[in-house]
């Protein structure tokens, strides 16, 4: 996360999940400002994934050292695993794992549909209640925007 110095105050710009990545906050076409700990958890979740190239800072400050590049587990996961009670257990694990330099009081995920996934995270950054829908990345001939012309 990039910080800015202003008069010796430290800020970021602030940042809201939308369901279809971050997006920033403006308020009467000012770019909102955090200056705590707001944007620590959502970076810290979907700030990368496992193979390490979706994080731009990757390449720019660590491309001789992969062992310092950052890798989310929690966009990762929700991305890999099935919205099942185990995968639920699986999803906050990777939450706890990607907060554990915050340290979350509590984490508890709900699946609210068969793509739509709801996570409420406690701890001293306050609370944070994300959303989160799956991409439907591949439908075959069974899925009714998909039809071709397999069935005459």
């Amino acid at each position: 996360m990039a910080t800015v110095t202003n008069s010796g105050t430290f800020f970021d710009l602030a940042l809201v999940e939308s369901m279809n990545g971050g997006e920033l906050v403006f308020t009467n076409g000012v770019l909102n400002t955090v200056t705590n700990k707001e944007n620590q958890p959502y970076l810290a979740m979907f700030g990368g994934n496992a193979d390490k190239s979706a994080w731009w800072g990757n390449n720019l400050f660590f491309k001789s050292q992969p062992n310092r590049q950052y890798s989310s587990l929690t966009e990762y996961t929700l991305n890999t695993t099935p919205l099942t009670s185990a995968g639920r257990r699986i999803i906050e694990t990777a939450i706890n794992s990607d907060l554990s330099f915050l340290k979350p009081s509590s984490v508890q995920v709900s699946i609210l549909s068969d793509n739509v996934v709801s996570a409420t995270v406690n701890g001293d950054f306050g609370q944070l209640i994300f959303n989160y829908q799956l991409r439907q990345t591949t439908n075959g001939d069974f899925y009714f925007l998909d039809f071709n012309d397999d069935f005459y």
